[in-house]
């Protein structure tokens, strides 16, 4: 099922999944500068750059490559994990699975999908 999520409420799943995961989190909601979600647990970071479903279709694709810039961005520690989050979306996974194996591998990041139910997949 598509899932029509704007990337605050998207964010606000993401927390309360973190929340239950045993992450704290600082989300910046609205248009606060910085990462969108920095997580911390024991000695793990974790930083999450989200978007919310795109208006239009072309759109999409803005949304992904920004987003990959946006973290590229954030990388500044080999220390933290990195992921980007997207809302349920048929179109968000298409492109997720058409960006090259070796450049997710090299670049150490993961993919989210937020449900509205709640629930989080990470993907590889």
């Amino acid at each position: 099922m598509e899932e029509n999520l704007s990337e605050d409420k998207a964010k606000d799943i993401l927390k309360n999944w973190l929340t239950k995961e045993g992450w704290k989190s600082d989300i910046a909601f609205g248009n606060k500068k910085g990462a969108d979600i920095v997580a911390s647990k024991d000695s793990s970071t974790w930083i999450i750059e989200v978007k919310g479903t795109a208006s239009r279709p072309p759109m999409f694709n803005n949304y992904f490559l920004s987003i990959i810039g946006e973290i590229l961005q954030r990388m500044d520690t080999s220390a933290a994990k990195y992921s980007i989050a997207f809302p349920n979306n048929q179109k968000f996974k298409r492109l997720w699975n058409e960006l090259p194996s070796e450049a997710k591998r090299r670049l150490g990041i993961t993919m989210l999908i937020v449900h509205s139910d709640g629930e989080i997949e990470e993907v590889n």
